[in-house]
């Protein structure tokens, strides 16, 4: 073969070929056809041309399959992620014991969950069949009825529905609330009918809340004096407008085992405590929750000889002056008081507390002056503590202003405290440095520090770090009062102050109030303080 013929026959076979492998059908490779071709003075640079574009065209086929390559991989990938993701959701759920799932249903029930929660149970037994088998036979999720249901604001189920869902709960005792704090039970015939059969389910009933008008005192009036033998909790709302007085049910005489008794009084109604409840076992009240006006909340008092603990808040300002000539003592142990120091001075005054260990204050100033100087309140409230010599546990809304500094002038006050909180706000800081300075120990001084035996602090600083100005110096008093209580604890002269919470609002650091403190407070963290909270 000639060597042009060659070229022609190898330049048609390239151009005409559709593909490589019709190429290598129609080229001859053999060698004595390389041979010639190599022997011969062609080049074939029109040639390799065209096979570049015939590669060009392979390439361009090959990367739009590589788009959609990546995109089914991406779908695939996301797929299989979705499929993981529910995989993961439900098979350790299956496998779960009926014991494990029965506890994490009644941790859920028993939480303190929005108003209306009752219809619990029917939700997680709709889930499955498995669920549905393990609700219907725990009786412990069916016990605790609040009435009116969330579907249903102004009225409740026929008592026939009632009756089932109590004979669901047997033979666990029952928590009945009628109404909500906001909001009176309606009074609707059902809604009415059925506190007029509340003693029906009577020996059942542990704790018992109604939230009531004067629509209802007439039924709850005619409940029969053994209605609740069994009620250990009771919970008594009046809203606006009702005299309370005409509340004189004999329901709760026999009521042996109540131990803890909540009255919550609106700002409008009134009461008169000698002809409320008549024999109600005021005497046998260990805990008791009064949001009321200061005079209603001192003639409870004097009823609860056997109180424990009490949290009394004085929701209307109304003066008074103290109710008893001679000092009252109660049995208190734990107290918490919010209002104005206004409203509360009788109590401050009148009462004894000798066995009192926590005492939470979360009173404000008044709202005028005319009632007197500031200072007159911090050095009742002084008194006050001072003769609850086993208090052991006191926690302060703030620091008020430059008023309040005279409640701490005295240390022999707090000798007894071992753990103090308190809340500072923007101008309370104005007292941060004079504050601990008196928290700090100076070998010098005739004057004791506070808290002698102090071995926990929380300084709970309703202010954002980051705008604050003065952070530096907030930070060296501190650091400084700190080391002054650990030198005095080498000396004996006051208790080793274990642990010290410096919390912040609102910061958003990296640092912790230990790292932050390190290398001022170094020698105090190997003595075991312990610094926690944000720097």
């Amino acid at each position: 073969m000639h060597s042009t013929d060659h070229a022609s026959w190898l330049r048609v076979s390239l151009v005409s070929s559709p593909s490589i492998d019709h190429l290598d059908q129609q080229t001859d490779w053999s060698l004595q056809s390389l041979t010639a071709l190599l022997r011969s003075n062609i080049v074939p640079v029109e040639y390799t041309q065209e096979i570049t574009l015939f590669a060009e065209d392979i390439d361009a086929q090959v990367a739009a399959l590589d788009v959609q390559l990546k995109a089914l991989n991406a779908q695939r990938a996301a797929l299989v992620w979705r499929a993981a993701a529910a995989h993961s959701l439900l098979s350790p759920v299956r496998l779960l014991p009926d014991e494990l799932l029965l506890h994490i249903f009644s941790f859920i029930y028993h939480f303190d969950l929005p108003y209306g929660s009752p219809s619990l149970p029917i939700c997680i037994a709709s889930v499955c069949k498995r669920w549905h088998d393990v609700v219907y036979s725990t009786p412990s999720l069916w016990c605790n009825l609040r009435f009116p249901l969330p579907g249903h604001p102004g009225d409740v189920p026929p008592l026939s529905i009632i009756d089932t869902w109590v004979e669901r709960s047997l033979p666990m005792p029952l928590k009945i609330q009628l109404g909500h704090e906001y909001s009176p039970f309606p009074a609707k015939h059902r809604c009415l009918e059925l506190v007029s059969n509340l003693h029906l389910y009577g020996w059942r009933i542990q704790a018992l809340r109604l939230f009531l008008d004067r629509r209802h005192f007439t039924l709850v009036n005619a409940l029969p004096h053994d209605s609740f033998p069994v009620l250990e909790e009771l919970a008594l709302g009046i809203h606006d407008g009702t005299w309370c007085d005409e509340l004189v049910t004999p329901a709760f005489t026999d009521s042996l085992r109540l131990r803890r008794f909540s009255l919550i009084m609106h700002l409008k109604s009134f009461c008169d405590v000698n002809r409320i409840l008549p024999g109600f076992p005021f005497p046998q009240i260990t805990d008791v929750f009064i949001r009321s006006t200061s005079p209603t909340i001192f003639s409870f008092l004097w009823k609860l000889e056997s109180l424990r603990t009490a949290t009394l808040i004085a929701n209307g300002f109304y003066r008074s002056g103290s109710p008893f000539t001679a000092l009252v003592s109660l049995p208190i142990e734990t107290l918490e008081l919010e209002g104005r120091y206004v409203e509360f001075a009788p109590f401050l005054l009148s009462f004894s507390l000798p066995r009192l260990r926590e005492f939470s204050c979360n009173l404000t100033d008044p709202w005028h002056t005319e009632y007197g100087l500031f200072d007159a309140h911090a050095r009742t409230l002084q008194h006050f503590i001072a003769r609850s010599t086993s208090l052991t546990r006191l926690a302060m809304r703030n620091m008020q202003d430059e008023s309040m500094l005279p409640l701490f002038e005295d240390p022999h006050t707090f000798e007894s405290v071992e753990e103090f909180k308190i809340g500072i706000y923007k101008a309370d800081l104005l007292l941060w440095p004079r504050f601990m300075k008196m928290l700090a120990y100076h070998r010098t001084s005739s004057v004791s520090p506070l808290f002698p035996r102090l071995r926990e602090v929380e300084f709970d600083i309703r202010l954002n770090r980051q705008q604050e100005t003065e952070l530096e110096r907030i930070d060296e008093s501190l650091a400084a009062m700190i080391l002054s209580r650990y030198t005095a604890a080498r000396y004996g002269a006051m208790q080793l102050l274990e642990r010290c919470h410096y919390r912040w609002e609102e910061y958003a650091g990296m640092s912790t109030a230990r790292e932050h403190f390190l290398a001022q407070l170094q020698s105090c963290f190997d003595n075991g303080l312990v610094m926690e909270g944000f720097a």
